[in-house]
């Protein structure tokens, strides 16, 4: 199975919100997909891509005893998604935009990098 959402640019919140649309649609499949060794990928553009690994990632930052449960919800993985893409596609605009040669962000960066 290889699903794909494709976007050119976030232009305003009807992206995020038929982005949601579109992953949800496929998240069904794509939840039993995780256990995969390919990852799927489940929104795509704006310089940012956002796959099945990179959501059971951001998931073990929940509790165990909520994880599956949580992961078998198409509509819970679709927020977890979009929450991954946001936060890429604003540092891929942020670093674009120089803001990584000022020192304050340039700490956050590697604080951030840090803790991976």
């Amino acid at each position: 199975m290889n699903f794909s959402f494709r976007y050119k640019h976030i232009s305003n919140g009807y992206f995020v919100a038929n982005a949601l649309m579109a992953v949800s649609l496929v998240l069904g499949a794509a939840s039993a997909a995780m256990a995969e060794s390919a990852p799927v990928v489940l929104m795509e553009g704006g310089g940012a891509t956002v796959t099945s690994f990179d959501v059971k990632v951001e998931a073990q930052k929940i509790e165990p005893e909520a994880r599956k449960k949580i992961l078998a919800q198409p509509d819970n993985v679709a927020r977890i998604a979009s929450t991954v893409y946001v936060r890429r596609v604003l540092a891929a605009t942020a670093e674009k935009d120089g803001l990584a040669a000022d020192l304050m962000v340039a700490v956050a960066l590697q604080q951030a990098r840090d803790k991976v």
